[in-house]
Order: structure tokens, then sequence, then C-alpha cells
């Protein structure tokens, strides 16, 4: 036995040295299970679980403590908070039992250190989906009990009846404004497995079909992230991204993982940086994808054998943590994002919106001839143009209008073309 876990020991170390930014940061005690992890802060953690058992930290996953919701076994994940003080997990239960809490809501005004219960509804089921939009906008969604949102001067939760009047089995919901937001419905219709794509425009209380069948065929695991109301990628379970530019209204395939890899999770802190999980029963290799520009390409960030990334959330680009199928901790510790972004960048593409040309300038010495590229939401390149000199004018060619990634030396970022 002692041989044995030496072996494992050694595995995870050998990975997680490759990998260095991610740090193995701790090993569950008996009967420590989690459904979902948040970052509140760099140090702060919260992970909800079931049998009513939030647990959390402040030492950047050194040690864990537990919260027990008194009197409730009910199963608890979906956690975002609004700030570093007031957070919300959703749960429920799908069988009646005395200590289970169907639609229940935990909400936290320390920190995420205690948690107090609310029933947003007695249908049974669980709220699956909870997001914060901003500090006076909070969505809440449950599998049977529809659509909520938060009113911060009641503190209550106000019901907007089912999304459109629709039920069945959602797959992914997201709100880019406290008025527009998307979501993703599986359908299973003639022995075929559907998924539907609707838009509000309304904060929840109406939603339009977009997209009647989308090309996905398979119900076990789909998502979505938008950036925008009008660009945003969906996922499902397989190696492909779809790409819309315009809403939803239309799609297109935008990048495929190696043969195998079936996304689990997918989000972005910024409109650059994101991070897809992935799993792959054939090779088990297990791994932690990160873009830097807005997911035209993907890179390994952290690879685990045999056991599979459960979930991860970000703080910022380049700070966050993730657990595994044993509910293991991990930590990334990068240079802090905010921080950089106080910094001046090397190069400088102005301006932007841009009509005509590019302005690209860089302060410093130039570390030999530089290259600018410039690439469309299908990750093509369309315009390639030298840097050798400290400030370039580069002429644009006649482009169809909307958002394009570029690449100056080594910095990426994005520019809206409009001619």
């Amino acid at each position: 036995m002692k041989n044995k876990l030496l072996l494992i020991y050694f595995c995870f170390s050998t990975v997680l040295n490759a990998q260095s930014a991610w740090q193995l940061v701790h090993t569950p005690a008996p009967l420590e299970h989690y459904n979902d992890i948040h970052t509140v802060s760099a140090n702060r953690v919260v992970l909800a679980s079931e049998w009513g058992q939030v647990f959390h930290s402040s030492d950047g996953c050194v040690t864990i403590e537990k919260f027990q919701v008194p009197g409730d076994f009910s199963i608890y994940g979906a956690i975002d908070f609004s700030d570093e003080q007031n957070g919300f997990i959703g749960g429920g239960c799908w069988f009646p039992t005395d200590e289970c809490v169907s639609g229940a809501m935990l909400r936290s005004t320390d920190g995420g250190h205690t948690w107090t219960r609310s029933q947003i509804s007695d249908d049974l089921g669980v709220l699956q989906f909870v997001q914060a939009v901003n500090e006076n906008t909070i969505f809440a969604q449950g599998d049977y009990a529809g659509l909520y949102s938060f009113n911060i001067a009641t503190t209550t939760w106000d019901s907007l009846s089912h999304p459109g009047g629709l039920s069945g089995v959602f797959q992914g919901l997201q709100f880019v404004d406290e008025n527009q937001g998307f979501l993703l419905k599986w359908n299973y219709v003639n022995g075929n497995n559907t998924f539907r794509l609707y838009k509000t425009v309304d904060g929840g209380q109406s939603f339009q079909v977009l997209q009647d069948s989308l090309p996905f065929n398979s119900s076990n695991v789909a998502g979505l992230y938008f950036f925008n109301a009008n660009e945003g990628l969906i996922y499902n379970h397989g190696n492909m991204l779809y790409r819309t530019q315009n809403g939803g209204q239309s799609f297109e395939v935008q990048q495929v993982f190696p043969t195998g890899d079936v996304v689990q999770q997918l989000e972005f802190t910024d409109d650059l940086n994101g991070y897809a999980a992935t799993s792959n029963n054939i090779t088990q290799h297990h791994v932690l994808y990160r873009s830097t520009d807005g997911g035209l390409s993907w890179t390994p960030d952290l690879t685990i054998d045999s056991v599979y990334i459960q979930r991860f959330d970000m703080l910022d680009a380049e700070n966050g943590y993730a657990y595994d199928s044993f509910n293991r901790i991990y930590r990334r510790s990068g240079t802090n994002a905010v921080a950089q972004a106080n910094q001046p960048e090397a190069w400088q593409v102005l301006p932007n919106p841009a009509a005509g040309f590019l302005l690209v300038t860089k302060e410093g010495v130039l570390m030999g001839e530089e290259v600018f590229r410039l690439f469309d939401l299908r990750g093509e390149l369309v315009l390639q143009y030298p840097l050798n000199q400290s400030k370039v004018q580069i002429p644009l060619p006649q482009l169809p209008n909307g958002p394009y990634f570029f690449r100056a030396g080594t910095r990426t970022g994005k520019v809206l073309i409009q001619q």
C-alpha cells in the first residue's frame, strides 16, 4: 500500500511540475465531496456539496472548513457571488424527504463563511443555475422550478415562471446583461436528441427560439458561453466548438480538440482568455486547456492521467482553482492579470474601431523583425504585415465589418472593423 501511494504521488508530482502554474493544494477528507467551486478572491474559495454542506477556505485551500446548513440535507451546487461578501448557492432535491428542501437557495453576506437558506419553490427539483450579472441582478433557474430573479430591496426571489412556458432539460443559461440572455434546451423527439437555442431581451420574462435544431448528437454534456449579445460559443458532448457572430442566428465549427476529447466545461475571464476542461477515455489524458485569443487556439495548461477535471473557476486570466473527480483541489497562481492590465503593452494597435487602416506602434527596442497578423472569428488568417519599425501604418483590405483577433509580436487582442 505504501509503495502504491508513493507511485500515485510521483505521477501527480510529475504532471504538476510540468505544468508549474498549477499545484495540488488539498486532498479531501473522507466523505468530503464537491458539486461546484467558486473563487471569491485570490485565497478565498467556496465549494458546494451534498447533505446540506458548504466548504470554504480563506488560505488558498491549504485548510478547508465545513458549514452545515441547519436541518437541511439538500444537494447544493451552482455558486456565484455578486461581490466578495454576497454569495448565492442553488440546491434542492428530486425526491421528497423530511430533511431535503427542494428549490433551496443559500445566501452568504460574509464572504462564504456562513449561509442562510430560503426556499424559492416547493416544486421538486434542484436550482442548477445561479448567475450574478451585477451587484443588483441575480438569476436562478431550476430544472422544474422555473426562472427567478433576486430583489435586492426586499431580499426575496421573484418568479419569472418557466422560460417562455418551457419545461424539460435545460443544458445552459447565461445572461450577458440584466436584460439579454441565452438558454440551451435539450429535447428528445422521435428517438433523436435535438437542442434548441432561445434568447431573452426582457430579463427572462419571455424567450424566443433562435435555433430549432442545433447540430449536436448527444444529450450528455452541452453548454454555452457568450462574450456579448452577438458573439458566443456552444459546446456539446464531443470535441467541437461552435461559434456565432450574429447572436445565435447561425453557427460555424470553430475549433476541434484532439480526437476523443470531450469538452466538460468552458469559461472565459474576458474576451481573450479562457479555459476548457476536457476528458479523454481513450488516451486517459484529461486536460485543462487555455486560450489567449478568444478560443481560436488552445494549449494544454494542466494534464492529469486517469482522473479528470470535475470543475474549475478562474478569478482572472492567471489565477483560479479546480478539482478533479477524486475531489483533489488544484490552484493556479500566475501573474495577476489586473496588475498586468495597468502596465503599457509593448505593441499598441489603434484605432478601435478601425476603418481603412491600423496604426501599430511599439515602445522600446525592436527585437528583430516581428509580424502583425489578423484573424477572423473562424481562425482564418486574413492579413499579415511585417513590423520592421516601431511605428507602422497597415492598410486594411476590404473585409466584412465585425470583430477580428490580432497578434502583434507576442501580444494578442481584438479589434472591431467598421468600414
